[in-house]
């Protein structure tokens, strides 16, 4: 007898055109706190990727980039022909039945985060300039408006220190919520971020941002020693806005140095390094929220003590960096480069 959940699935499949006698099966892969991320494989061996949400009492609420199918099959449609990444194939926004769910091609290989321990220092080097590349490339694609990209359509839209203080303000919300600020007390990171809005007021373009560009949603393949980027992923947080906002993720194992390899690749492709007063300030702010982002991850009741310990070992000392730079912002003793 075929379950339930497993009907659904099958009609999803079938939605986007997929005959059943072709389905040889699929399996649920690791990772996603918003989405139920299954493989699709196909009799002649094809590859896909379905992901719908997670059944509400199983859902990850805290998140307050609210991670989107809508945005992620943005995403796919913007970097297509920009960068390697998925192909999107079918997506069902929320409303049609089974809705919303998106099925994708596979990009062959498997994360670079799976690939560490075998990944040489001369490849990881080569790797992270590929990478700031073709971080390069999303970034010189504009967009129609700031904000996700359904609010960037809007004709009521405003600029990007409107759309972006509406995610600052839900994360402080919820931080306070679910008593989520490290050892900051919530007014403190109010009044800093607050005094920070008006280095938000700088960016004039929207521009394809990720906002997350771990080495989970970076996808490797080749030979150890010669492996390549084949694609970039999980755009489920995408936002048209400041690309410096892609820094904080991409930091978040260790700051960018100035002798990182990944600023080689993305100045050699025009991309813009602007790390003066206001765009230091804005990064303080996009490191400040990305470190309360981690920190309600770890409150969440499901997360083990271990899940809880390594994200605080992340997020902790980002926020202490962020805030010595937003406090000076605030007493007018901050310098840029």
């Amino acid at each position: 007898m075929v379950s339930t959940q497993s009907e659904a699935v099958l009609r999803r499949l079938e939605a986007a055109g997929f005959q059943p006698g072709h389905i040889i099966g699929w399996h649920r892969l690791s990772g996603g706190t918003s989405n139920i991320v299954l493989r699709v494989t196909l009799t002649n061996r094809d590859a896909f990727i379905l992901k719908f949400p997670r059944e509400p009492a199983d859902a990850h609420v805290l998140d307050p980039l609210r991670c989107s199918l809508a945005a992620e099959a943005a995403f796919y449609k913007s970097a297509a022909g920009v960068v390697p990444t998925a192909r999107l194939v079918h997506f069902a926004p929320a409303g049609r039945r089974d809705g919303p769910f998106l099925i994708t091609t596979a990009c062959p290989g498997s994360s670079w985060d799976q690939n560490t321990d075998t990944v040489s220092p001369t490849e990881e080097e080569r790797l992270r300039r590929d990478l700031g590349q073709l971080t390069a490339y999303l970034h010189s694609v504009t967009g129609p408006g700031f904000g996700h990209p359904a609010e960037a359509m809007l004709p009521s839209r405003g600029g990007w220190r409107h759309s972006y203080g509406r995610v600052l303000q839900e994360t402080l919300a919820l931080a306070e919520q679910h008593a989520a600020t490290g050892p900051v007390p919530i007014g403190r990171l109010r009044r800093l971020l607050n005094a920070a809005a008006p280095a938000l007021d700088h960016v004039e373009m929207p521009r394809l941002v990720h906002m997350d560009l771990r080495k989970g949603n970076v996808i490797i393949a080749g030979r150890p020693g010669s492996r390549r980027i084949t694609g970039l992923i999980d755009g489920e947080r995408m936002l048209w806005g400041d690309p410096l906002a892609d820094f904080a993720s991409l930091a978040l194992l260790g700051e960018l140095s100035d002798t990182d390899p990944f600023w080689v690749g993305y100045q050699a492709e025009n991309g813009s390094r602007n790390f003066d007063l206001f765009g230091r300030t804005r990064y303080a702010v996009y490191q400040c929220q990305l470190s309360l982002v981690l920190l309600i991850e770890a409150s969440h009741p499901e997360a083990t003590p271990q899940e809880r310990r390594g994200l605080r070992t992340l997020a902790e000392p980002a926020l202490a960096a962020s805030l010595k730079v937003l406090a000076e912002f605030e007493s007018g003793s901050i310098q840029g480069e």
